[in-house]
């Protein structure tokens, strides 16, 4: 059922509705990722201080410092600036989609137009490029 491991790329999970985020940990896990999660920002800088992380997929609406936020910070700081960041959220409008892009992501998905596993075919695309 792993699909070749994809050698343990690890994905870390930024989205603050636990019931999407088990969805897509279990996804990524059995396509061969390690898949950490995160409901919040402070939550993911945590994580990211102490683990090696490949990619991360991120929503924009958490609570406390938003994923616009966190994406802006984390392409300002040396230690976590070339880490892929797909972002996946129910916030639509070119406004917003130029604005994740032009911050630095790789990725705008609108997360009512993609299943899980779509969702680790773009997380393959991205790490492939």
């Amino acid at each position: 059922m792993n699909e070749e491991t994809n050698n343990q790329k690890t994905i870390l999970l930024v989205e603050d509705d636990i019931y999407i985020a088990e969805i897509y940990q279990k996804q990524l896990e059995m396509m061969g990722f390690k898949a950490f999660t995160a409901g919040k920002a402070e939550e993911a800088l945590t994580i990211l201080g102490k683990n090696t992380v490949d990619l991360i997929i991120l929503d924009l609406l958490l609570p406390g410092m938003s994923g616009l936020q966190l994406l802006q910070l984390l392409k300002q700081d040396d230690r976590y600036k070339t880490i892929p960041v797909v972002i996946v959220s129910n916030l639509e409008g070119q406004e917003v989609r130029e604005e994740g892009l032009s911050l630095g992501a790789e990725k705008f998905i609108t997360k009512v137009t993609i299943t899980p596993y779509d969702l680790v075919s773009v997380v393959k695309e991205v790490l492939a490029a």
